[in-house]
């Protein structure tokens, strides 16, 4: 199955009903989760312009060994988290009529990013992000402020997509659709003709 598959099948799980949220456009999603997957595919652009461009420099550091992933170098690791932000905002203007399954995507990739960060926390590295870090380090930026940059963005991505997701479950939860279907006959159970249990 492919990975759209899945996040297309999960928002068929907790799309929001018509009557409790604003109904999609015809080309786009609706009003509530326009802007933030516009600010997503913004700021995934822009830390992957910032890591081809990192890339595509002659700054020593790209040639030394990733701090966590020891197998690639820094600009190996760079050119792959690139690809992959690249490929996450093809993916969602590709579901770009079904919103919850794009907001799975920015999900996806932020804890993706988060546990890389936490990796690198636990063995102690000190020094700025290896997947983001080292694009703006290169680029002249001090790195206690690319620290802080990156952290706030991851955590606005991390935080803005399960809180979307987390409210439309809610929505779907307590809509009078869903009250009715759980409240019906459980599957399995026989019933008479008043439709209570036997």
């Amino acid at each position: 199955m492919k990975l759209t598959e899945i996040f297309q099948w999960v928002a068929g799980r907790c799309q929001p009903p018509p009557s409790h949220a604003a109904a999609p456009g015809k080309h786009g999603p609706g009003s509530w989760a326009s802007p933030f997957l516009k600010s997503a595919i913004l700021v995934l652009a822009v830390t992957a312009i910032a890591k081809l461009w990192a890339v595509a420099g002659e700054a020593r550091m790209m040639a030394l060994q990733d701090p966590l992933v020891i197998l690639l170098s820094r600009r190996q690791m760079l050119l792959l988290a690139a690809l992959v932000e690249v490929a996450v905002i093809a993916v969602i203007l590709r579901l770009w009529t079904s919103p919850l399954a794009a907001i799975g995507m920015v999900a996806w990739i932020a804890l993706l990013f988060l546990a890389y960060r936490l990796g690198l926390n636990a063995i102690g590295y000190q020094g700025p992000c290896g997947c983001a870090g080292d694009a703006f380090t290169g680029m002249g930026v001090p790195p206690a402020v690319v620290d802080t940059v990156t952290g706030v963005v991851l955590g606005y991505l991390l935080v803005g997509s399960l809180g979307l997701l987390l409210w439309a479950q809610l929505r779907v939860s307590s809509s009078p659709e869903h009250a009715s279907q759980t409240e019906g006959p459980i599957a399995g159970v026989p019933t008479d003709s008043m439709g209570g249990p036997l």
